[in-house]
């Protein structure tokens, strides 16, 4: 994700605020060099949760070698049996339909249809907001620049705040820390800034295979699309596997191209107002601490569903 500075104000219209035209769109990388699928593979058994394991894709990555491919394959096996499952930790469908759903976001691409959803605060649980979108890499910030990654910018737009003003200070590490994309204001559509969600926002993302990933906002990225995380965020949603997909700022997750093979997607339930700083920058300088920080509101709001 290329550096980008947070709107101090919320843009009337376009021509605010210069406007790159985005990069980083599902045109561009690797989805510029695969077709999507022709057919999608055979959804899930009424009852499974998850989705069914996909048939191989192509992609332009370097297939695994055939001992690691037999070990990916071995460890699903083992881990999945009869299908794909969720992290034990996810509040379940029924739970999430409880929010209120506002379809005026469906035009974002890269968000699943009617999945956007609020949900008030109550009791001691915080208010939240989840949807569902595909998931593209961004390997920005202080880890440095990744092989085929032409799309790199070392900066992001918050910072680590390691007692430097917020001009200077450290960006985040794409490599070893979580963090999602806020999607800049664009004219004429839903600002996802009107849903409360600033830099340092917290949240919890969910994908296949069982995974799940505490997360903070760290980057703004492309007007008019939605569903991007760093590197790390990738490995721990389990994006690594072989032939399949795997976690590279230059080819990893899936595309709004592929979004009916991966449906439903990645859950994120996020924390409006939840972040520990206002001035772009965040004392949650490791991972750990943002697990610790991220989990915290989501097993306080979680409990409604499970009282």
């Amino acid at each position: 994700m290329k550096s980008r500075k947070a709107p101090k104000k919320p843009l009337s219209a376009e021509g605010k605020k210069k406007t790159a035209p985005s990069r980083r769109c599902v045109t561009t990388k690797a989805s510029a060099k695969v077709k999507p699928p022709t057919k999608a593979p055979a959804r899930p058994a009424a009852g499974k949760k998850g989705f069914a394991a996909p048939a191989k894709r192509r992609r332009g990555a370097r297939p695994a070698a055939p001992d690691q491919q037999l070990a990916a394959a071995a460890l699903a096996a083992a881990a999945f049996p009869g299908g794909w499952t969720w992290d034990p930790r996810y509040p379940g469908d029924d739970a999430i339909a409880t929010g209120e759903v506002d379809t005026e976001f469906d035009r974002y691409t890269g968000l699943y249809d009617g999945t956007l959803r609020r949900y008030a605060a109550a009791g001691d649980g915080p208010g939240a907001v989840s949807y569902a979108t595909k998931f593209t890499v961004d390997g920005d910030g202080s880890g440095g620049q990744q092989p085929g990654d032409d799309e790199y910018d070392p900066n992001t737009s918050l910072h680590y705040h390691d007692g430097h003003a917020a001009s200077t200070a450290n960006a985040l590490n794409a490599l070893i820390y979580s963090f999602a994309v806020i999607p800049l204001p664009s004219a004429n559509f839903p600002d996802f800034a009107d849903l409360g969600f600033g830099l340092g926002d917290l949240g919890v993302a969910f994908f296949g295979r069982g995974s799940a990933a505490a997360f903070i906002y760290g980057d703004f990225g492309p007007r008019r699309k939605v569903g991007e995380g760093s590197v790390k965020m990738a490995k721990l949603l389990s994006m690594d596997w072989p032939d399949e997909m795997n976690s590279s700022p230059a080819s990893g997750g899936f595309t709004a191209g592929e979004m009916s093979r991966y449906a439903p997607g990645v859950l994120h339930i996020a924390f409006p107002g939840s972040r520990d700083r206002d001035d772009e920058m965040t004392d949650l300088l490791t991972q750990a601490q943002v697990a610790a920080a991220a989990w915290a509101p989501f097993d306080r709001w979680v409990v409604r569903f499970n009282p």
